[in-house]
């Protein structure tokens, strides 16, 4: 439910565009990022995805070397810039930036050393021999964010106007005037987005405008935040929260785009949550802009119970044969489909195959790239593309496609906003099963692989079963014997379906299935010609099944006990036609009565219901008309032993007519009487 949306009018016209020798260089070299702590003083960090910088309480500088690109362009401004977060407290002083006079190395640095066996001349890289004194420039850090420092140009405290093309800088970010217990932590060129950059630019840094700002999808545990701005240099934060007056969480989008998406995840289903997007210049963030607060709604969650999916990745031939080993137990899957395979290479399946698995036998069928790419190395347009061209490629063959699957399970936080503007989820192929509330991007899942034994899946299920919980198995080719890499047998996947399927409490289901539709243990399910399933219903209205109930049909019954459990057993129940029932029933309580309000009949009928005992002789006999709206209903007791009912329309006369009759035939026999005594 998308309650708000800011949007801007802008006048073209009036539109500030870069000129066309105008750049933006942002190739700048990372050489080397870590930080050293006071007390820690031979602990090196240079692995870590953060970067400290803290107060005297526990003191943290953060040192780094980076190289420029080559040029000859003039040169208006050279900015760092860093996505920060607090570290116990946000400081209360400005994080200055410093030139590092002394070298050092990545892994080796600590607060005693700058190299392997080289000490700082001052401990901790601190001013005044190792750490320039003169502040080059210097921010107040106050919130989570892009935050920057200018090296050269206008806005740097003390510009250094001798930085160029090609020079190599150290630097050092330090905190010196915090006292106590507060800092910050950024990320280092070690984590896999938000990383530090350089920029070398001869553009004056100015506040961006918002043009507009929408909720573009919404789901139980995600949501999708569209931002345009009038200009590409940007970056664009979402902060936001279920208290209106302290957002407390954020979210980050893809820089350098005027059309930019930020991905909410791990809600709350039917949760209102409320929002404020900032946009900063990619050049300097210090120059920035937010929008109104806005707020959107969750989609409303189901009941959970213990759910099953199977994934079949890449489209293989053998797909087909797992479809068949799986429609034994009446289960159905997943295929997630390479769109540029089918009809080129007779090792996957053809589009014929592919069809007959939705339409026949009620598979799903998922996008998985038109190329089987890495989603986490492709470029934006790259993106698009597999994404977008998949889903058209499978839409055009008639088939329904919701769902994403990320070949290699290779996904960021960044390429998850892509995939949710196509897509209602995307699966990975590791950390499953999914505890309840599903989170959607992305669905983790367990990677079944020829070294993947038959006991350990059945413990898997098992697992889910106890922690009620959604298990996602992913498998690609199906052998008869001696598999080899992400093969699997079939005789393994045929008892891993037997096991399955002798679980009451489990449903297999799609992946669409699970997005849609709510599960319990409530319904009424019939056997079919090939599988027996017995209904174990209690008196407040739960029912323990015999089996998984997947497959089964779902028959419009309520039978309620007044006082233990009764079994059923439907094994007739036809919908149109003669609309004849049957079902055996047992119970453990022999004086037990049972309510039964059975629908899906035929309206304002007569019907005949006779209770069997399981010897065939006669029990109870009924005569019960159905309701205008198709529904019968009546009381029994009486279950010394098991027993079986049939009900079914009755051709006996109706009750007005058979009175008329007995009349006609009284007065009939009386006239005889008459007539006769008149004759003699």
């Amino acid at each position: 439910m998308y309650e708000n949306r800011f949007w801007i009018m802008v006048v073209l016209s009036m539109a500030v565009l870069p000129s066309a020798s105008a750049y933006i260089n942002v190739d700048a070299i990372n050489n080397a990022d870590t930080y050293v702590r006071s007390g820690q003083n031979t602990t090196n960090y240079g692995s870590d995805a953060a970067l400290g910088i803290y107060g005297s309480g526990a003191k943290m500088n953060t040192i780094m070397n980076w190289t420029l690109p080559s040029g000859d362009e003039d040169i208006t401004e050279i900015a760092l810039t860093l996505y920060c977060q607090n570290w116990d407290n946000f400081p209360a002083t400005p994080v200055e930036l410093h030139v590092l006079n002394e070298p050092f190395e990545q892994y080796n640095a600590t607060w005693s050393k700058r190299k392997s066996s080289t000490d700082w001349t001052n401990t901790g890289a601190e001013a005044p021999i190792s750490m320039n004194s003169t502040v080059v420039d210097s921010i107040h850090v106050d919130s989570e964010g892009f935050y920057t420092w200018v090296l050269r140009g206008p806005d740097a405290s003390n510009r250094l106007d001798s930085l160029s093309w090609g020079d190599t800088i150290n630097i050092a970010l330090t905190l010196p005037d915090e006292t106590g217990f507060r800092g910050i932590q950024c990320y280092s060129k070690e984590w896999y987005y938000n990383q530090p950059y350089m920029v070398v630019t001869n553009e004056v840094p100015a506040a961006p405008h918002i043009i507009d700002v929408t909720t573009a999808s919404v789901r139980k545990t995600s949501a999708l935040i569209r931002t345009i701005t009038d200009t590409p240099t940007v970056n664009v934060i979402v902060n936001y929260g279920t208290n209106s007056s302290d957002l407390n969480l954020w979210s980050y989008a893809d820089s350098l785009s005027d059309t930019s998406y930020n991905l909410l995840k791990s809600l709350t289903p039917n949760t209102t949550y409320y929002y404020r997007v900032y946009a900063s210049n990619y050049i300097d963030n210090t120059y920035k802009i937010d929008s109104p607060l806005l707020s959107f709604t969750t989609d409303p969650d189901g009941s959970y119970i213990p759910l099953v999916t199977f994934v079949f990745d890449d489209g293989w031939k053998s797909t087909v044969d797992a479809s068949h080993i799986l429609n034994d137990s009446l289960f159905s899957g997943v295929s997630a489909i390479v769109t540029d395979m089918p009809d080129i290479s007779p090792a996957y399946m053809n589009w014929t195959q592919i069809q007959e698995l939705q339409n026949t036998y009620g598979w799903e069928i998922a996008s998985h790239t038109t190329s089987h790419a890495d989603m986490s190395t492709l470029n934006k347009s790259r993106l698009e593309s597999e994404l977008g061209d998949s889903k058209t490629a499978l839409t055009d063959k008639g088939l329904d496609v919701y769902n994403f699957i990320s070949p290699y399970g290779a996904y960021n936080y960044l390429t998850e906003a892509y995939v949710m503007r196509y897509y209602d989820s995307d699966r990975i192929v590791s950390d499953g099963p999914i505890a309840p509330p599903y989170d959607e991007f992305p669905l983790y899942a367990r990677h079944i692989q020829n070294t993947t034994t038959l006991s350990e899946v059945k413990e898997w299920v098992d697992s889910a079963i106890i922690n009620n919980s959604w298990l996602i198995l992913v498998l690609h080719r199906i052998v008869d014997s001696n598999p080899m890499a992400e093969e699997w047998t079939g005789d393994d996947l045929a008892s891993l379906a037997q096991y399955i399927e002798s679980k009451g409490e489990l449903r297999v289901v799609t992946i669409r299935e699970a997005q849609t539709t709510s599960f319990d243990y409530k319904g009424i399910y019939a056997s079919t010609a090939t599988r027996r399933i017995v209904n174990t219903v209690y008196p407040d209205g739960t029912v323990d099944y015999s089996k998984t109930a997947t497959g089964h049909p779902g028959i419009n019954a309520t039978v309620l006990p007044s006082s233990d459990p009764v079994a059923v057993d439907i094994t007739l129940w036809n919908k149109a036609g003669d609309y004849k029932i049957q079902f055996n029933e047992s119970s453990t309580n022999a004086s037990n009565e049972v309510r039964y309000i059975l629908g899906d009949i035929k309206a304002n009928a007569k019907y005949s219901v006779k209770v069997y005992w399981s010897n065939g002789t006669l029990f109870q006999d009924l005569y019960i008309n159905s309701n205008e709206s198709g529904y019968l209903s009546y009381n029994t007791t009486g279950f010394e032993n098991p027993r079986y009912t049939v009900i079914q329309q009755t051709a006996l006369v109706p009750s007005y007519m058979a009175i008329a009759i007995v009349a006609m035939v009284i007065i009939g026999g009386i006239a005889f009487i008459l007539i006769a005594r008149l004759k003699i």
